[in-house]
């Protein structure tokens, strides 16, 4: 592809990893929600490349993923999407931090409409 259109970007689309996914040949990543670890999102970028993460239509997943630095997400519920994206960037530092403690522990905060 990027002979023909060498403008274009490419993405890799995928819901299972083989191996290391990372340095693929690929422009970006869409990755199901199973996929887009804290670590996989690190080795993405640690390859100046994005990742984007299918179907997320919780607002608690939402959040975990930005949290995580996805670059994107794919989701049935574009409204809880822009709602999370807003309460996060109003939430103060040590709400983010708690948000990330949260996780570590496998804890699920309520945040917003589900």
């Amino acid at each position: 592809m990027k002979a023909l259109r060498p403008n274009w970007k490419v993405g890799l689309l995928t819901g299972t990893a083989f191996g290391d996914l990372s340095n693929a040949d690929a422009d970006f990543f869409v990755v199901n929600l199973d996929l887009a670890s804290r670590s996989f999102v690190r080795s993405v970028h640690d390859n100046a490349k994005q990742v984007f993460v299918w179907t997320v239509n919780d607002a608690p997943t939402m959040s975990r993923l930005i949290g995580r630095g996805g670059d994107g997400l794919i989701t049935d519920k574009p409204a809880v999407a822009r709602m999370v994206l807003q309460h996060r960037a109003n939430m103060p530092a040590i709400g983010r931090v708690m948000l990330e403690l949260a996780e570590t522990l496998g804890v699920s905060p309520e945040i917003g409409e589900q």
